[in-house]
C-alpha cells in the first residue's frame, strides 16, 4: 500500500486480495488471470495496485475470483472472473476493470462474493442474486445460472446476507426475530436444515439459530451470533472448522460453540477450513490455520484457542460491514 496509508476493510478471494484505504481508494494485488485485480491488465502482481471506481468504496467482498465492491452513491461494481454471470453485468466476459451491475437506478446496502455467484442487499430490502447456479445457490426455486440480478423471494426484510462456496444464507428481520435463512449446496449440512439435501430456494434454519445478528459462511460451513451473545456454527467440520471439538464430516443442525474465557463474540470471519472469531478482547481460530507457532503441531484444531502473540482492535460487524 502507498507509503503512510492503513487499510480500513480488506477480503481475501483464492489467490487475490484488496483492500479500502482510509484515503478512500481500493488497492488489490496476487494473482490476475482473470482481471481480478481491477487495474485492467492480466498482470499478476506482488504489490498493491489501484481499482479506479470513480466514487468512493464504502464495502467490498471478493469471490474466488471476482470482486465487488459499493460505493458511495450506493451503485455497485465488480471485476474479474465472469464466467458463470458473476459480475451480474449481464455479460459472462470476464472484465480487468470494474462494470456496473446490471440494475439502473437500484441502491444496494451490502455485497457478498461466493466462490463464483454473488448477493446484495437493495434499499428496499430485498435480496438479488446472480451467476452461478448448479446447485441453487441463487434461491430462485432452479440450478440454471444467471449473469444477471434475479429477486430472492424471502418472505421478509433482509438485513444481512453471506454467500459462499454454493450455499447462501440471510438473516431477515420479522419484528426483531433474527430469523436464519440458507438455500444452495448442502452436502455437508451447510444449510443448517438437519438434513444434507440440496435446497433450490430458501430453506429455514432450525430454531436454535433464531435471533441471529450477524452471520457468515464459508465454503460448506456456516456461523450466526445470536443476541443473547453466542455462536452458532453448522456444516463440514474435517478439519474441525465448526469448532465444536470434533471432526465430523457433516454437522447438520446449528450447534453452540464454547468460546473460553470471553464473554461474547463480536465479529467472525469463515474461508475453506478455518473459522475466526474476534471477541471484546481476543481473536480466536477454531480451523488451526492461522495463529500458531508451527512448533505447537497444531494442523487442525476442532475447538477455539488462543493464536500466538495476537491482539486486535475491536470492531462490531453490522450486517455485512464493519464499524468500530
Amino acid at each position: 500500500m502507498d507509503s503512510g496509508r492503513t487499510a480500513v476493510s480488506i477480503s481475501s478471494g483464492q489467490d487475490h486480495t484488496c483492500a479500502i484505504l482510509d484515503n478512500g481508494e481500493i488497492q488489490c494485488w496476487g494473482r490476475n488471470n482473470f482481471g481480478q485485480l481491477g487495474d485492467g491488465s492480466n498482470s499478476h502482481s506482488n504489490s498493491p495496485t489501484e481499482v479506479s471506481l470513480g466514487e468512493v468504496p464504502v464495502q467490498l467482498s471478493s469471490g474466488d475470483w471476482h470482486t465487488c465492491a459499493i460505493l458511495d452513491d450506493a451503485s455497485l461494481k465488480c471485476w474479474g472472473r465472469n464466467s458463470h454471470g458473476q459480475l451480474g453485468d449481464g455479460t459472462n466476459s470476464d472484465s480487468s476493470i470494474p462494470v456496473s451491475v446490471n440494475l439502473p437506478g437500484e441502491k444496494f446496502l451490502a455485497v457478498s462474493a461466493g466462490s463464483n455467484h454473488t448477493c446484495a442487499i437493495s434499499d428496499s430490502w430485498s435480496l438479488k442474486c446472480w451467476g452461478a447456479n448448479q446447485n441453487g445457490q441463487l434461491g430462485t426455486g432452479t440450478t440454471t445460472s444467471s449473469n444477471a440480478p434475479s429477486t430472492v423471494t424471502l418472505g421478509g426484510s433482509v438485513v444481512a446476507v453471506s454467500a459462499g462456496g454454493a450455499h447462501t444464507c440471510v438473516i431477515l428481520d420479522g419484528s426483531g426475530s433474527g430469523e436464519v435463512k440458507c438455500w444452495g449446496d448442502n452436502a455437508f449440512g451447510q444449510l443448517g436444515d438437519g438434513t444434507t439435501n440440496q435446497q433450490n430456494d430458501a430453506s429455514i434454519v432450525s430454531a436454535s439459530a433464531s435471533g441471529a445478528i450477524s452471520i457468515d459462511v464459508g465454503r460448506s460451513h456456516t456461523c450466526v451470533v445470536s443476541s443473547s451473545d453466542s455462536l452458532h456454527c453448522w456444516g463440514g467440520s474435517g478439519k474441525g472448522q465448526v469448532g465444536d471439538g470434533s471432526t465430523s464430516t457433516r454437522i447438520t443442525s446449528p450447534t453452540e460453540i464454547a468460546l473460553v474465557k470471553i464473554t461474547a463474540p463480536v465479529s467472525f470471519n469463515l474461508w475453506r477450513i478455518y473459522t475466526c472469531v474476534v471477541a471484546r478482547t481476543t481473536f480466536r481460530n477454531a480451523g488451526g490455520v492461522l495463529g500458531f507457532h508451527e512448533s505447537l503441531g497444531k494442523h487442525h484444531q476442532s475447538s477455539p484457542a488462543f493464536p500466538d502473540g495476537l491482539t486486535l482492535v475491536l470492531r462490531r460487524e453490522i450486517g455485512t460491514t464493519m464499524e468500530t
